[in-house]
């Protein structure tokens, strides 16, 4: 049976047990009470923990972070809020993200998606990046059940736990969440699984790489080395480009998605900050969003909702029976993804430079084996 409370309601299981304890006559922590809202801006310590790990919830996001060992956390705690600054702020940038790409820019929220459909937070795991095979972050494309409210309400149920569906996120415990985008390139996969089931390499990472522009800084939005128009006509007509495009992955953010971010300026324009954009902030008082300027959004968006419409077409073309992650990346996925760029580029610019494209008959590229 799914869970299916109201998606504005996310504190349900918190608010359960406080009932739950409540009617037992027992005493219990404020803080916990607290935890049950949905807070934007601001976040709460739980007071339970799981197994080791201690957890923070910041609406619709928990990190679950340790204090000792390979996978402990810096310590330091500016606010003297009892939560060290590096979990506080890598939640405040995965909000800050989320407003940016759901609220301004118009892309689903990942649990909104029909394919996440019961799914009541993100889990954000920090982990040593030993413990990720040297990964800084991953995005986990399937919904997992989580432990909720570990130890509390196990007394009461008769030593049954509380398992609730959850989309996963883990980051290493080496970033420098005020500095470095991955928790931002991360949930942008989260975008990208709740819009497609497609994850070619060039295609996958190579967006998530444009989306790290998407709060600000120098170092994420930069220059083209090409100019979009020379972009787009090679990836419009020179086979050696795509095959180039193809094999490659993070590359792709700039060789591609980049140029292609910027093609259509008037009709896809920079996005506009709003006051509350501007609102997010780290625990020292920088903000997070720095000279927002992300173009292209509109065009990303009209990709990822032209790929899931589809959809259907691997499976009447390549046989496909299900979504397997071979079949996620497989070489012939190519060519829809090719068709997708180009009739979302079509409806953005409405030029005649973005007439339906077609793959030239040559390699598709190299196998594509992920990350």
């Amino acid at each position: 049976m799914k869970f299916a409370p109201p998606r504005s309601f996310r504190g349900w299981p918190c608010c359960l047990a406080v009932a739950a304890l409540v009617g037992c006559g027992l005493l219990f922590h404020s803080s916990f009470a607290v935890s049950s809202l949905a807070i934007e801006n601001e976040g709460t310590l739980l007071a339970w923990k799981d197994g080791n790990y201690n957890i923070w919830q910041q609406n619709f996001f928990r990190v679950k972070f340790m204090r000792e060992g390979d996978e402990a956390v810096p310590g330091e705690d500016l606010n003297k809020n009892g939560c060290p600054d590096f979990v506080e702020n890598v939640a405040i940038q995965l909000l800050a993200a989320h407003h940016v790409f759901c609220d301004v820019a118009g892309f689903m929220a990942p649990l909104k998606s029909p394919r996440y459909e019961g799914a009541r937070y993100i889990y954000v795991v920090i982990r040593s990046k030993r413990a990720l095979n040297g990964a800084r972050g991953l995005a986990y494309d399937e919904i997992s059940l989580q432990n909720d409210l570990t130890g509390i309400l196990s007394g009461i149920m008769k030593g049954r736990r509380v398992r609730i569906p959850v989309l996963t996120i883990a980051l290493s415990n080496d970033i420098d969440p005020k500095k470095n985008r991955t928790p931002t390139h991360e949930y942008f996969h989260m975008v990208q699984n709740g819009m497609t089931h497609f994850k070619n390499s060039w295609f996958y990472e190579g967006m998530a790489v444009w989306s790290e522009a998407a709060l600000g800084g120098t170092r994420y939005v930069g220059t083209l080395k090409r100019q979009p128009e020379n972009v787009w006509e090679s990836f419009r007509n020179d086979a050696s480009f795509l095959e180039k495009i193809f094999s490659s992955s993070y590359q792709a953010g700039n060789d591609l998605w980049r140029p292609l971010a910027g093609l259509c300026p008037a009709a896809d324009p920079p996005l506009r900050p709003t006051e509350k954009t501007m609102s997010f902030a780290y625990t020292d008082g920088t903000l997070v969003v720095q000279n927002l300027g992300l173009q292209g959004t509109r065009t990303m968006r009209r990709v990822l909702e032209q790929l899931g419409n589809a959809e259907t077409l691997p499976f009447v073309r390549l046989a496909y029976e299900k979504w397997t992650e071979a079949n996620q990346r497989r070489i012939e996925n190519n060519v829809f993804i090719v068709d997708a760029i180009a009739e979302a580029v079509k409806e953005t610019c409405l030029e005649p430079r973005a007439d339906a494209y077609m793959v030239p008959p040559v390699s598709q590229g190299k196998m594509d084996k992920g990350n």
